[in-house]
């Protein structure tokens, strides 16, 4: 008798469970082929208070029923606002896809390089568009100043017709004088040399030539 009386549920509280019951049956059958508010708190890793919020501000469209407070949302609903939030990332995110540290993203946002959204701390705000493009541009900048600097080496490297060239510090070497001294014998014209740009190059025959004769003087002076 004490156990029937435990299990016992009056009819009125019977009828109230199985409308529950029913009710969550419905929404689940009524949500069935589509995402419920859960499911896309879930999919975003945000609260459903937030999908509530992207649904009020109409950033997220919902399908509500008729009668119940219940709400669905599309498959392709939710998947345009996956692309939308796949367009937006965080500082460190564009940072690093950029190549650049976080301060010069923020530098970049602030002369209008970066195109910026007004968002909470924890959401991102920089356009990954924005900052793809910021890296190509930035990309394209550096190869061309590789290229320059390319060309100018060039320009002042040494003609390239198979002789051994010398800079004007390598004949000191070789003659045993200074690089000023080089300088002078090279304007003088007593050896031939050179120009490439703003600088000289010298045969190294013949610097040894005159290096040669310079010995051959001094052993006759003495």
């Amino acid at each position: 008798m004490e156990e029937f009386a435990a299990s016992y549920v009056p009819k009125g509280k019977r009828t109230q469970q199985r409308y529950r019951l029913t009710a969550t049956e419905q929404s689940r059958r009524w949500i069935a082929g589509h995402h419920s508010p859960r499911d896309v708190a879930e999919l975003f890793a945000v609260s459903e208070t937030t999908v509530q919020r992207w649904v009020a501000t109409g950033r997220l469209s919902a399908e509500r029923h008729p009668t119940r407070g219940w709400i669905r949302f599309t498959y392709d609903d939710v998947d345009c606002l996956a692309d939308e939030r796949r367009e937006w990332i965080s500082y460190a995110t564009a940072a690093e896809l950029i190549g650049i540290s976080a301060g010069t993203v923020r530098a970049l946002v602030l002369k209008g390089e970066l195109e910026h959204r007004t968002a909470s701390q924890q959401q991102p705000s920089i356009s990954r568009r924005s900052a793809q493009e910021c890296k190509s541009k930035r990309q394209v900048e550096k190869d061309a100043r590789a290229a320059k600097r390319a060309a100018k080496t060039a320009a002042s490297s040494p003609p390239d017709d198979g002789e051994v060239w010398l800079s004007l510090t390598e004949g000191a070497l070789v003659l045993r004088v200074s690089r000023t001294r080089v300088g002078q014998l090279v304007r003088s014209g007593r050896i031939p040399a050179t120009k490439r740009e703003r600088r000289w190059w010298i045969r190294r025959s013949h610097a040894e030539s005159l290096s040669a004769t310079r010995a051959v003087r001094l052993m006759r002076v003495r």
